[in-house]
């Protein structure tokens, strides 16, 4: 009865019931947690003096200027203040940034214009081909899973250095999602396109072990707010990405499959966005750091 609309409802009332199990669960310290372990409480505590100490400044004592920062650790330590400045003059930080954002480019294009592309040069059924169009993403996650296994293995086994091991999986999630993004627009054949189009966004998810990790790596004390201003540069290709296919489309006059024109219109967009990733990703090459920077 509720048509397409129930699909609103349920992840409304999802998100909702987790808001309420996150208000009773969560909590800003180890020390204010209710049900921590001991054991757990006491690990998160010491690796997060360790982080601090490494990033030079990240800790203060109970003495200090700054103990009407919020934010108790425990100790007597207490956070210190956001360093804004360090933070948008670092040029490491403005490499996650772009890193973010090309990133989501690629993840937002395929989540709002997928289907399209399914339905309008394919000529796939979209009411029979709902799961198929979510396949991608599935994909993706199970990559998120595993990839940061080996890019653990990696980094401890010292066959290569923490910052080379973030720009070779940023830069082989993204060129090679690049690659496969713009092949699949000279497949024809459905099936092979789909293919295509689920190992450019599986691979995609190797970055989870690229620019993800760098927040809290050059800023371990404020990740956080390192990360709130990389996510919201990053929600600007959601906008822009759709805007630009639309404009693309509608000059190439795509209506329908076998519309020449809507070929063409997504062609030009796998190539222009082939391109964002591939910058994005050699800007964040060029500026990332893995060790702590403020």
């Amino acid at each position: 009865a509720c048509g397409w609309r129930i699909v609103f409802y349920i992840w409304g009332f999802l998100g909702l019931g987790w808001m309420v199990i996150w208000h009773f669960v969560a909590a800003s310290t180890p020390n204010e947690h209710s049900w921590i372990k001991d054991d757990e409480r006491m690990y998160i505590l010491e690796n997060m003096k360790h982080a601090s100490a490494g990033a030079g400044s990240g800790l203060t004592g109970a003495g200090s200027d700054l103990d009407n920062d919020d934010g108790d650790l425990g100790d007597g330590k207490k956070r210190v203040a956001v360093p804004w400045r360090r933070m948008l003059t670092c040029p490491a930080t403005w490499g996650l940034v772009v890193a973010h954002s090309s990133y989501n480019w690629h993840s937002y294009l395929l989540m709002t214009e997928l289907p399209s592309y399914m339905k309008d040069v394919l000529d796939y059924d979209l009411a029979k081909a709902g799961i198929l169009a979510g396949l991608p993403f599935l994909c993706q996650y199970i990559c998120m899973l595993l990839i940061p296994h080996a890019a653990d293995w990696l980094i401890r086994s010292e066959h290569l250095q923490r910052v080379n091991v973030r720009r070779l999986m940023q830069s082989t999630g993204l060129l090679v999602a690049a690659f496969l993004l713009i092949t699949t627009s000279y497949i024809e054949v459905k099936i092979a396109a789909m293919l295509l189009m689920f190992a450019s966004a599986g691979i995609s998810g190797m970055c989870i072990s690229g620019f993800q990790c760098g927040h809290i790596e050059i800023c371990p004390d404020n990740a956080g707010y390192v990360m709130a201003l990389t996510n919201t540069f990053a929600t600007i290709p959601g906008i822009v990405a759709p805007l630009i296919t639309g404009v693309l489309l509608k000059s190439h006059g795509c209506h329908h499959f076998p519309d020449e024109g809507c070929k063409t219109g997504y062609r030009e967009m796998f190539w222009i966005s082939g391109g964002v990733m591939t910058l994005g990703t050699t800007i964040y090459c060029l500026t990332i750091r893995a060790h702590p920077l403020f």
